[in-house]
């Protein structure tokens, strides 16, 4: 008996033991699994909290290219971006260098002194627009030896900086600029953020590159405007003035000779000329003033040059102005539009002996048709144009038309008026 007692206490002692065994074990399985669990729910809850803040960097960035592309050309980049690029890349400094120029007294972004303007060299920023590559500095206290010609990091010491990334801005090879990014603590440039860098670069060079070209045309435009202006002063102004000084060299003759009657007639003559030559010379004055284009609207400046042109020339002028009030145009077709409205009327004024003029617009389908008839004595457009239209007027308006990839219709006769027709594409 005393032996199957020991048999059975070591047998339940074993069950026990198994039974702990078994019962610890799963206690340390829950508790691995619920470990388990939370970390994965941790990964998962940073995961989702990398993904929104990617998001919103994604949207910050599609808006900040938005904005580029929408901008009105400025000098250089606008504080307002620079300061949402500061955002974006979570530094703390930020300036922008042109390559064309120094520092221009440019203030840094951030600045511990937002009064001062940095108007050094700069050793980072002049290396990396001088090499055209990127530059970045953990520490830059750390560095025992710099790469660069110069060495005043007046910049840096001044803001404190401890990290600097400074990046060129390079469109086809060629260094616009540069932007130097800046922290006051140390600076972990991970993969993600060199993406967003790279981003942002592409589009701010993109942005001055367009800007440089827009710089170019405009130039080219104002040049090639200039030279013709020049050309209608020597067909039209030249020539008058010539005609009135032969009218001076008869009226002194007449005069010299008591002939009284012819010379009051030659003066009615050369008077008629001069307040033409005063007309004409106006007009020129005032496309030079308006070289660079308009700021209003087509409507605005349709009805500020009509109600000129009628206490002028005592033309009437009716506008449909509701028909011009919803036109959106490019800057190229405005400056083009205007310059043919001013030709046109140039030529009512001078020629058509008109009394009244009108002007509407319709759109039609993908285009807008832009139409101004007068009452006058017409013309054929398949005779002499010069008799109407000084300087090969059509080719100009023609050419002016083209430009914009407009069409331009002419229909007149002799005492039946004229009327013409501008065909543009609608802008979208």
């Amino acid at each position: 008996m005393k032996s199957i007692s020991k048999r059975n206490i070591y047998i339940a002692i074993l069950l026990i033991i198994i039974f702990l065994t078994v019962f610890i074990e799963n206690i340390f399985v829950s508790v691995f699994i619920a470990f388990a669990e939370t970390a994965l729910l941790l990964k998962v809850f940073m995961l989702h909290r990398r993904a929104n803040m990617q998001k919103e960097k994604n949207e910050k960035l599609y808006r900040l290219e938005g904005k580029l592309q929408t901008m009105t050309v400025e000098k250089g980049i606008p504080i307002s971006i620079l300061e949402e690029i500061k955002s974006i890349t979570e530094t703390e400094f930020i300036v922008y260098r042109s390559s064309e120029s120094a520092m221009n007294s440019t203030s840094g972004i951030g600045s511990l002194h937002p009064e001062k303007n940095y108007e050094e060299h700069g050793a980072v920023m002049s290396h990396t627009i001088k090499w055209g590559r990127p530059i970045f500095v953990e520490e830059f206290s750390q560095l025992e030896k710099t790469p660069f010609e110069s060495q005043d990091f007046t910049l840096l010491n001044t803001e404190k900086l401890i990290s600097i990334y400074s990046v060129p801005l390079i469109y086809n090879q060629k260094v616009l600029g540069g932007l130097l990014f800046g922290s006051r603590s140390k600076y972990v440039l991970t993969e993600d953020k060199k993406k967003i860098f790279s981003a942002i670069v592409g589009m701010l060079s993109i942005y001055l590159e367009n800007k440089n070209l827009y710089r170019q045309i405009e130039n080219q435009a104002t040049i090639i405007e200039r030279k013709r202006i020049s050309g209608e002063i020597h067909d039209g102004l030249a020539q008058s003035i010539g005609f009135i000084n032969i009218q001076l060299h008869r009226l002194k003759k007449m005069i010299k000779n008591n002939e009284l009657e012819k010379a009051m007639q030659e003066i009615e003559v050369a008077s008629e000329a001069v307040q033409d030559s005063y007309v004409e010379l106006r007009e020129a004055i005032d496309q030079l003033r308006d070289i660079n284009g308009y700021k209003e609207s087509l409507a605005e400046w349709i009805w500020k040059y009509t109600q000129d042109f009628q206490m002028s020339y005592g033309i009437h002028v009716f506008v449909d102005h509701s028909s011009f009030d919803k036109i959106q145009l490019t800057d190229e077709q405005m400056v083009q539009l205007t310059r043919v409205f001013q030709e046109i009327f140039n030529n009512i004024r001078k020629h058509s002996e008109a009394k009244n003029v009108w002007l509407n617009c319709i759109h039609k389908e993908n285009s807008l048709v832009l139409s101004i008839e007068d009452d006058g004595i017409g013309f054929d457009p398949s005779m002499n144009y010069k008799r109407k239209y000084h300087g090969n007027g059509l080719v100009i308006l023609k050419d002016r038309i083209d430009s914009i990839q407009g069409n331009l219709y002419i229909k007149s006769a002799h005492y039946e008026g004229t009327k013409i027709e501008i065909h543009i594409p609608a802008v979208k």
